[in-house]
């Protein structure tokens, strides 16, 4: 899977990759996260955060494979970037407020927030965490269900203010079950804002 996966980001020709944690459900797991970033190393930018199965696991083994294939660890901070001679700043599972003013803002969560509770306003934000609750049963403009009767963000995308949120049903399980909920490969166009 780690090579169709690569492939996959390789054929895209990315900007940025944005990694959204829950990277391994046991030791195991680091030898596929090994390949896959030794197949798109040096493709972009690559950044990452750390998900609550990466806390459970090791987030340390985590966060040195990560750096060990060049992708900045921005785990509670953030990160200016060029791209296309656009700013661009990113902020890593945490809002930061201060006095930057980038052409775009995007948030990098693991689990979802709202994102009006937040002390700074984003463009973009991306989070995951809920695997979309894995079974899907009806789907709306109001989200995936049942799970959304349980959790306000298990939805594809919402328009909170200015900014767009992207929430995926990310690309693994502890439990391998899933019910018409795909697993998904989040790719967003800055230029037209489209899923």
């Amino acid at each position: 899977m780690a090579v169709k996966l690569g492939q996959a980001i390789m054929r895209l020709t990315p900007d940025i990759v944005l990694f959204g944690g829950d990277y391994i459900d046991a030791l195991a797991g680091l030898a596929h996260l090994d390949a896959l970033l030794q197949h798109i190393k040096g493709t972009c930018p690559m950044l990452a955060i750390a998900g609550n199965h990466d806390r459970f696991f090791g987030m340390k083994v985590v966060r040195e494979t990560m750096q060990k294939h060049d992708v900045q660890w921005i785990e509670g901070r953030s990160v200016e970037l060029v791209v296309k001679d656009v700013g661009i700043r990113i902020d890593g599972n945490m809002a930061v407020a201060g006095d930057f003013n980038p052409a775009i803002r995007i948030l990098c969560l693991h689990k979802p927030v709202d994102l009006k509770k937040l002390p700074v306003s984003y463009h973009l934000a991306f989070a995951g965490h809920l695997h979309g609750s894995q079974c899907v049963l009806w789907q709306n403009e109001h989200g995936l269900f049942p799970g959304r009767i349980f959790y306000k963000w298990n939805r594809l995308k919402a328009q909170v203010g200015d900014c767009r949120y992207y929430i995926s049903r990310g690309m693994g399980d502890t439990l391998p079950i899933r019910y018409n909920c795909p697993k998904e490969l989040l790719v967003v166009d800055l230029e037209t804002n489209k899923r």
